[in-house]
C-alpha cells in the first residue's frame, strides 16, 4: 500500500511537471505568433496607404477645369514644355509670334478652334491671330500654376489688384489691367471673387 501510494504520488508529480511545461510552451508560442501578427500589420497598412496616395495624386493631376465662360479642356496645373516657362513674362513673349514659331516653342501638335485660333491642350493654352500679320494678338489660359507676378489663377481678384494696381476696367467679372505693352483680362466669379481664367491682349477692348 505504501509503495502504491508512493508510485501514485510520483505519477501525479510527473503529470503536473509535464502539464506545466506544456502550458509554458503553449504560452510562449501564442505570444510569439501574436508578436508576428503585430509586426506585419504596419507594413501592410503602409503599403495600402502608399497605393491609395499614388492613385489620389494621379486623379488630382488629371482633373479637368470647367469655367462658366470657357470650354477649354485642360488640367488646373497644365504641364508646359521645356520651351515655355510658367511665368507671366514667358507667356507675354509669345505675343506677336507666328503659328510655326509657337509650334517650335510648345512642342505639341495644336488643334484648330473657333475664329481661326489654335489650342495646345497639354499646355493648356489658346492663341488667336491678327488677320493681317498672322501673328498672335490674344492668349487665353486657365493654367493655375503660372506665376503671374505673385498672383495665380484661382486666387481672389483682390490679389491681382494688389499685384497690378488699379484696373482700367471692371465689367461683370472681367477685370482689365494695363501691364507694359499688353493688357491682362482676368475673369473672376462675381459672387466669390475667385479668378478662373486669364487673357493676354495686344489691344484692350
Amino acid at each position: 500500500m505504501i509503495r502504491k501510494m508512493t508510485m501514485i504520488s510520483k505519477i501525479k508529480k510527473s503529470f503536473l511537471i509535464i502539464l506545466g511545461s506544456s502550458l509554458l510552451v503553449l504560452t510562449i508560442s501564442i505570444v510569439g505568433l501574436s508578436g508576428c501578427g503585430i509586426k506585419n500589420t504596419p507594413s501592410e497598412s503602409t503599403s495600402t496607404s502608399g497605393a491609395i496616395t499614388g492613385k489620389d495624386d494621379n486623379a488630382e493631376n488629371t482633373q479637368s477645369t470647367n469655367s462658366p465662360e470657357s470650354t477649354l479642356q485642360t488640367t488646373p496645373n497644365a504641364k508646359n514644355t521645356e520651351g515655355l516657362k510658367n511665368d507671366l513674362s514667358s507667356y507675354i513673349s509669345l505675343m506677336g509670334m507666328s503659328r510655326d514659331k509657337l509650334a517650335d516653342i510648345i512642342k505639341e501638335t495644336p488643334s484648330s478652334i473657333d475664329e481661326g485660333g489654335m489650342e495646345f491642350k497639354s499646355a493648356g493654352i489658346r492663341f488667336w491671330f491678327d488677320t493681317k500679320s498672322g501673328t498672335v494678338n490674344q492668349i487665353f489660359t486657365q493654367n493655375k500654376s503660372i506665376d503671374l507676378n505673385g498672383a495665380k489663377i484661382g486666387d481672389k481678384i483682390d490679389k491681382f489688384k494688389e499685384q497690378f494696381g488699379k484696373p482700367v476696367s471692371d465689367n461683370n467679372g472681367d477685370m482689365h489691367f494695363k501691364y507694359g505693352d499688353v493688357f491682362l483680362s482676368v475673369n473672376y466669379d462675381t459672387a466669390t471673387g475667385t479668378t478662373y481664367a486669364l487673357y493676354i491682349l495686344e489691344k484692350d477692348f
